[in-house]
């Protein structure tokens, strides 16, 4: 079964990378008040008065140094705090940004833990380590810093953020939504957080809430194209595909070179039919972006679509050959070499391959079983498409090829029990005359 390349990468690319909004959070490990403000962080107090004073004013210089882009003049500021007062937090998270800015994350490191043992009751300080274990995979430790900083600071913004961004990407919808409904309770104007709203309502399948977050979103930053993004795709999940063009037009409008938006842009196009203007645009997104192999699998599907396969299959290779952990090319191209009955030993290893790089994806598993099939192994098949049966259950055609399986197979009762579940599911799908014939076949 082909599957488009943009509905692949938002499930298959969960559990191995962090949202877009927790990645450049991830950029600023520190997270240093004076930034941090504007979120709700509340900034540190001194640990004396007196020496608070002079060390508070030269976090402040070396905050605006950091701003500026002044490295060498934030550098001295920070040591300038430390020097009034050796147990100054900021100063060793300003320090600490220093020197993840410069790549010197070793540095960033022992900064940041030095901050966390001077204070451990200092929210930031948690909330940077929570940042610094997720950014070296330490997951679950990560997530408990980030708790912590919470616990520490009833409005912390930034850790609740950070939490619920890990959750979405791991697909974990559901429990990041409390959270950025706190953050919004703490800031009912943070953008940010209408948008991860916006997206994880969105995939608890809430659409009318989705937009409602979405639109108040664009409200709070006009200038952001990926609201407008979200809303596109939002649209072109629910079949309008000239609403979705709208708005990856607005997108493009803000910022012309947005990846995103020209991929939605000819996603919108080829839904709406219009193939040409759908190639075109994913010529200029691959041009843009020449090591990306996602507008290459796009333009793949399209090329099958106008029945030019040896493009299609060119496509997908060239995909594979950027992207060696692109499972749709891998599924697409074993998916059309079923159809054709062609290259069947290479069709199960790009088939095997998909499913090893997504195995949660119904459509891989079911593209494994139609290979093995086509190949003359129906009872293999039977494995990886009970599995598709079983991830996707409302799908009338995964349904009939099981049965088709289980008929080749000897496994008769079980064939008719699967086939009439594919026409109780539907009568439209690709191949229901065919189902209807097997039925027949099998006894009714």
């Amino acid at each position: 079964m082909l599957m488009p390349a943009h509905r692949a990468s938002s499930r298959r690319d969960r559990p191995a990378r962090l949202t877009r909004a927790l990645a450049a959070g991830l950029a600023c490990l520190a997270c240093l008040p004076a930034f941090a403000a504007a979120a709700g962080t509340a900034q540190p107090a001194p640990s004396a008065a007196a020496a608070g004073s002079a060390a508070d004013a030269a976090y402040r210089r070396g905050a605006q140094a950091l701003a500026s882009n002044d490295d060498a003049a934030a550098t001295r500021a920070f040591q300038d705090a430390l020097a009034a007062d050796a147990k100054y937090v900021p100063a060793m998270l300003g320090l600490a940004e220093l020197a993840f800015r410069q790549k010197q994350h070793a540095q960033a490191a022992e900064w940041i833990h030095k901050a966390v043992k001077t204070d451990p009751r200092n929210a930031d300080a948690q909330a940077s380590l929570g940042r610094l274990l997720l950014a070296s995979g330490k997951s679950k430790e990560g997530e408990q810093a980030l708790r912590a900083a919470m616990e520490l600071d009833a409005k912390a913004v930034r850790p609740r953020m950070d939490l619920a961004d890990v959750q979405l990407a791991r697909g974990e919808a559901a429990a990041a939504l409390p959270l950025y409904r706190e953050v919004l309770v703490i800031d009912p104007t943070h953008a940010g957080a209408h948008y991860a709203l916006g997206l994880a309502l969105a995939r608890t399948g809430d659409a009318a809430g989705a937009r409602r977050s979405l639109d108040e979103a664009a409200r709070l930053a006009p200038r952001n194209p990926l609201p407008l993004v979200a809303l596109g795709r939002l649209h072109l999940g629910q079949g309008d595909a000239a609403a979705a063009l709208k708005s990856a037009d607005q997108a493009l409008a803000l910022h012309a070179a947005s990846l995103d938006a020209q991929m939605l842009r000819g996603q919108a196009l080829a839904s709406a039919n219009r193939i040409d203007d759908a190639v075109a645009a994913f010529e200029a997104a691959s041009r843009a972006a020449p090591k990306l192999g996602a507008p290459l699998v796009e333009l793949g599907m399209l090329e099958q679509r106008r029945n030019r396969t040896d493009a299609a299959r060119a496509h997908y290779q060239r995909a594979i050959e950027i992207d060696p952990r692109s499972a749709v090319a891998y599924n697409n191209l074993a998916a059309l070499s079923a159809e054709q009955k062609r290259d069947l030993a290479k069709a199960q290893a790009w088939a095997r391959k998909a499913v090893e790089l997504a195995p949660a994806q119904a459509q891989f598993q079911h593209t494994l079983g139609t290979v093995l099939h086509a190949a003359g192994q129906p009872r293999a098949a039977l494995q990886p498409l009970a599995q598709a049966v079983k991830l996707a259950p409302g799908d009338a055609q995964m349904h009939y090829d099981l049965a088709r399986a289980q008929a080749d197979s000897g496994q008769r009762p079980q064939a008719r029990v699967s086939v009439k579940k594919a026409l109780s599911l539907s009568q439209s799908f690709a191949s229901v005359e065919q189902a209807r014939k097997l039925l027949a076949e099998l006894g009714g």
